[in-house]
């Protein structure tokens, strides 16, 4: 019978000695553990406290700031809020994920529109669509560096959905997000510097399928990473469309 542990030791009521070869008994039963491993998880603990707590006040500031603008704003704030808390959760449950977190890092683009018209026109669904497929193409790159650990644990990704046309698909992405924010920009009366902004993002995004053909986890990570040369070329674009207006 055992009365007590401490470590990877515990005893039995007659006072003999015991390796818990497992360290499982001892921990189970009492609550004990190696002091190294009280100690990461103590650390593990305290970064993730510290964590949250940093999460909370940025959201707390972020919702101070939508309060400066109007009551439109303000209520397509809780729906953002909504989409961003529910992405952790939609890995276990949906096919694409990503698509969940394109529409929360599109949400911007509808706040924007609600913050200075007071209301969300039609052009606003149609950016926030084009971005969306911009989010799946370079997500779906970096989900493609995680593949394999994320088949260990169990969760979805675009690049697990796609499997064999995962690099199809990225391309894909890239290319309806370019057509229809090229399309939104000739019907919002955008031309020259705006196509030379999205002919550049194009080249990049084909730069970006020479780094992701082969699937190699450095390739897809850089290509994830210098995503933002690609953005940096549209919204160069339509700076630069505008500034002699």
């Amino acid at each position: 019978v055992v009365e007590r542990s401490k470590g990877s030791q515990f005893w039995d009521i007659d006072g003999n000695q015991y390796v818990d070869v497992l360290s499982g008994f001892g921990m189970n039963l009492f609550g004990w553990q190696l002091n190294e491993g009280l100690t990461v998880a103590g650390i593990e603990i305290s970064f993730y406290a510290n964590y949250a707590l940093l999460s909370l006040l940025i959201c707390l500031l972020a919702f101070a700031l939508v309060l400066t603008t109007n009551r439109a704003a303000i209520a397509w704030s809780f729906a953002a809020a909504a989409v961003t808390l529910a992405y952790p959760f939609s890995k276990r449950v949906f096919a694409m994920p990503q698509a969940v977190l394109g529409v929360a890092f599109s949400f911007g683009i509808p706040m924007a529109f609600a913050a200075v018209q007071g209301r969300v026109p039609a052009l606003a669904g149609w950016l926030l669509l084009g971005n969306l497929f911009w989010v799946l193409a370079y997500d779906t790159e970096y989900a493609m560096v995680d593949r394999d650990d994320d088949l260990r644990i169990g969760i979805k990704t675009s690049a697990i959905t796609l499997g064999r046309f995962d690099v199809a698909g990225v391309m894909a992405f890239y290319a309806a997000f370019l057509a229809i924010w090229s399309v939104l920009g000739y019907r919002e009366g955008l031309r020259l510097p705006y196509a030379v902004g999205l002919a550049i993002a194009a080249l990049i995004a084909l730069w970006h399928y020479t780094l992701i053909r082969s699937r190699s986890r450095d390739g897809c990570f850089r290509a994830f990473r210098l995503n933002h040369w690609l953005g940096f070329a549209v919204f160069a674009g339509v700076a630069a469309d505008f500034f002699p207006r």
